[in-house]
C-alpha cells in the first residue's frame, strides 16, 4: 500500500473530481498522504480547447495559480479543502469556477487571492503539466496519479460518477493491483 499518493488535476474537469473523491475517501480508509499537483488543460488543449469549455478552462487556469502556491508553501490539507469547495459548488452545484474559486478562498480564509491573476506561477503550471503527461506516456490528460514506488504516472480511473466508500474502496484497490503489473498498461472504455 502507497504512503503517499500524488494527484495531478484542473478542477474543471468533471471526471477529475470523481476520481479526486474516489482517492480522498481510499485515503481516509488505506491510510496514505495525497499530494496535490497542478494538470491544466488550457496547457494541454490550448487552442483546441472547445469553445463551450474555453471560458472554464481559462478560469481553471487562474484557480490552479491558488492550488500552486499552497502547493509550493507545502500547504496540501489546505488545496485538498480549497478543491473539495470548489468541486461540489462547479460540479454539483452548476457555479462558475472564478465565482466558485472566490467564494471558497473567502470562506476558508485563505490568503491567497493575490494568487489568481499573479502570473509568476504560469511555468510552473505549464512545465508540470507537460512533464506528468510525458510521465504518463503522452496522449493523457487529467487526471494523473503517481503512486509511491511506480516509476510513471498513470491517467484515471477515470469515473463518470461519484461513488459509495465500498465501491470507492473496491475501485481503488483495484486500481492498485492493476498498477502493480509489469505488463499492465491499459484498460479503456468509448465514452458513447
Amino acid at each position: 500500500m502507497p504512503t503517499t499518493v500524488t494527484f495531478y488535476f484542473d478542477p474543471a474537469c468533471p471526471f477529475t473530481w470523481d476520481t479526486a473523491k474516489l482517492v480522498m475517501t481510499a485515503s481516509e480508509h488505506r491510510g496514505f498522504t495525497i499530494e496535490w499537483q497542478p494538470l491544466s488543460i488550457l496547457v494541454l488543449d490550448g487552442e483546441g480547447v472547445p469553445d463551450q469549455h474555453r471560458e472554464a478552462v481559462t478560469a481553471s487556469f487562474q484557480t490552479l495559480r491558488v492550488f500552486t502556491k499552497l502547493i509550493n508553501e507545502g500547504r496540501h490539507q489546505d488545496v485538498q479543502g480549497l478543491y473539495e469547495i470548489i468541486g461540489r459548488s462547479v460540479h454539483e452545484d452548476g457555479e462558475s469556477m472564478a465565482e466558485a474559486t472566490l467564494a471558497a478562498v473567502a470562506e476558508l480564509k485563505l490568503d491567497v487571492r493575490d494568487a489568481l491573476d499573479d502570473k509568476q506561477f504560469d511555468d510552473q503550471i505549464t512545465d508540470t503539466t507537460h512533464s506528468s503527461v510525458e510521465s504518463a506516456g503522452g496522449g493523457v490528460g487529467t487526471p494523473l496519479l503517481g503512486i509511491d514506488g511506480s516509476h510513471r504516472l498513470y491517467h484515471g480511473p477515470i469515473l463518470d460518477r461519484q461513488v459509495g466508500t465500498e465501491q470507492a474502496l473496491n475501485i481503488w484497490d483495484a486500481t492498485l493491483t492493476l498498477i502493480d503489473q509489469p505488463a499492465f498498461r491499459e484498460l479503456k472504455q468509448g465514452r458513447g
